[in-house]
């Protein structure tokens, strides 16, 4: 049965060309679109063209949320970032080809390191942590990108080459098609061009 969204009020969403996510209010996640990579979280690869729960999150604990090309990522109240979808963008140690049907914490940030905000783009993920100090994971060896896959977060400062600018906290490096701010950050975008 199709959800009664009527009475939902969103508070984020975040989306690409392939699939969308919303929080609402109340702190529901709900995702739908292409699914073939597992992205919507609903267990499946099953598309919808109708908004869906995603499983396995409990309602209050999400904060923050953020779509990449075949992947998701929702950032929990308890600074916990959880993903699912495929390839190396989860952030679980996998390879190009690894699948996660359903929500899984992502393993990789310092215990008890507070995440303040997550985002995602192409098959690149990142994070900051309440520190300032930036993460990535993800698939940057193609078009000439300078840094190598990375299947689990990946302080900057361990990868800093192809930065831009000023050490300030408005350095930007570009990656052919995703942007993130970088160390003692304290906001990360991500975003692709199609």
């Amino acid at each position: 049965l199709p959800l009664d969204l009527r009475c939902c009020r969103f508070v984020q969403v975040s989306c690409t060309h392939r699939h969308a996510l919303a929080l609402s209010t109340g702190d529901a996640l709900f995702s739908w679109g292409i699914g073939d990579s597992g992205q919507l979280g609903n267990g499946s690869t099953d598309s919808s063209d109708m908004p869906v729960r995603v499983r396995m999150l409990e309602r209050g604990s999400v904060v923050s949320i953020a779509a990449g090309q075949h992947t998701s990522l929702a950032l929990a109240r308890n600074s916990e970032m959880w993903s699912w979808g495929r390839g190396l963008a989860l952030g679980h140690g996998g390879n190009e080809e690894s699948q996660q049907l359903v929500p899984k914490v992502v393993d990789g940030v310092a215990p008890g390191a507070c995440v303040t905000c997550i985002a995602a783009g192409g098959s690149k993920a990142a994070c900051v942590r309440a520190d300032g100090t930036a993460l990535s994971w993800g698939q940057f060896s193609y078009d000439g990108a300078l840094w190598k896959n990375t299947p689990t977060p990946l302080e900057f400062s361990d990868r800093d080459a192809g930065v831009r600018g000023s050490d300030t906290d408005e350095r930007i490096f570009d990656i052919r098609h995703t942007n993130f701010g970088i160390p003692r950050a304290k906001h990360v975008a991500g975003g692709a061009w199609w």
